[in-house]
């Protein structure tokens, strides 16, 4: 029996703990995800591909910059991630909402991000030794700094078990002092505004003066922060503006300037690149073009299932990179990458989305750990 595909994106549509859905913020997500799949299914292909072509990866130098660029999708995350944190203290602070309780905000972290991580870890862990590229003694220290999120500290290199892990790391930093920082809307309009924009600003400078020897929070500090001030001005002044030609322009050239610039090339380019992620967001809250169209239920639907094909894409291309690579299918690099990229999307959405509904999804139920049986038995115990 064929199942519907819109069934399908039903089943798969994320849960919400507060209730508030926002689907333009899942495809945001989307975006960001997105920009990291193709950048790290472009540099397989780059480096693993063994077919002649009648041209050449130097013919197209505009793929190149747009494709490497996408390892900037982890600071769109970045944003997302302030934005969505921020708003309950910010609601609390500026709204006069209930305040936030500290202790659910951890175990809230934990209960919804822990389970599919650390399976994600384990599965990856023993499929890294049972074929044979690394022995037991040398991954497991890499493990346990992982599971604790301190292998950018301890060893000062990319995780082993995972490499995306090390991105994991810095947000979980961030939830650590998220709610110090908030404490940024108990200052006026005036005040908030402008430390907020003096930290998204000043963090490129200091940053370029003096660099620690491990990546952390420290480096990406001012995207959390845009993600902050983002959700400053989306409770305050709830901005709606029209569908104009000039907006759906100006979003159009500050979506090219988020997959064109190069962060990473220049301290210019790196200290405006937080400014074109949250121009542009504010622009999909703002105007009804850009909502909807970053509202549509295959975006949001794939966005919402973005830690899910995070935690997996890597080791799945890793995976499915050789099979797919075994034979050159025609005579042109451009042609070859983008039929490989297809290919290649296809385990990566299915396995992710398997994973999604199984193990992640699960955790997005608030208290949903006490369902289980053991939690059941400590919790009513047997009088005997």
């Amino acid at each position: 029996m064929k199942v519907p595909f819109q069934n399908i994106l039903r089943r798969l549509k994320r849960e919400t703990s507060s209730g508030n859905y926002l689907p333009e913020v899942d495809g945001l997500r989307f975006l960001a995800i997105a920009m990291v799949l193709f950048f790290h299914m472009y540099w397989y292909f780059v480096v693993r591909h063994v077919g002649t072509y009648a041209d050449a990866l130097s013919d197209y130098p505009w793929l190149s910059r747009v494709m490497v660029n996408g390892r900037q999708g982890v600071e769109l995350f970045f944003v997302i991630s302030g934005f969505i944190l921020a708003l309950p203290f910010a609601g609390h602070y500026l709204k006069q909402k209930r305040n936030v309780a500290l202790k659910q905000y951890f175990l809230r972290r934990v209960t919804r991000l822990e389970p599919p991580y650390l399976l994600a870890l384990v599965i990856l862990f023993l499929a890294s030794i049972a074929v044979g590229k690394y022995t037991f003694a040398e991954l497991f220290p890499s493990l346990l700094a992982s599971v604790v999120y301190l292998h950018n500290i301890i060893f000062q290199q990319y995780p082993l078990v995972t490499v995306i892990a090390w991105s994991l790391e810095v947000e979980v930093q961030f939830y650590i002092l998220a709610p110090l920082l908030a404490t940024v809307f108990a200052l006026p309009p005036w005040g908030r505004r402008l430390a907020l924009l003096t930290g998204i600003l000043g963090m490129p400078l200091l940053q370029a003066a003096v660099s620690l020897p491990f990546v952390s929070l420290y480096n990406f500090l001012q995207f959390f922060l845009t993600g902050f001030l983002l959700a400053d001005v989306y409770l305050t002044e709830r901005v709606q503006l029209p569908n104009r030609g000039w907006s759906i322009v100006g979003g159009s050239l500050l979506l090219f300037s988020i997959l064109w610039l190069d962060m990473h090339a220049s301290l210019w380019q790196k200290s405006v690149y937080p400014l074109a992620i949250g121009s542009f967001f504010f622009l999909v809250f703002a105007v009804p073009f850009w909502r909807k169209l970053f509202s549509r239920q295959v975006l949001a639907v794939i966005g919402g299932m973005c830690y899910s094909i995070y935690l997996w894409h890597y080791a799945l291309i890793s995976l499915f990179g050789p099979l797919l690579l075994k034979k050159q299918i025609t005579a042109y690099f451009l042609t070859d990458f983008f039929l490989y990229t297809l290919l290649q999307l296809i385990p990566i959405l299915v396995f992710s989305s398997l994973y999604f509904y199984l193990i992640e999804k699960p955790c997005m139920r608030r208290d949903w750990y006490k369902h289980l049986w053991f939690w059941k038995s400590q919790a009513y115990p047997v009088n005997k």
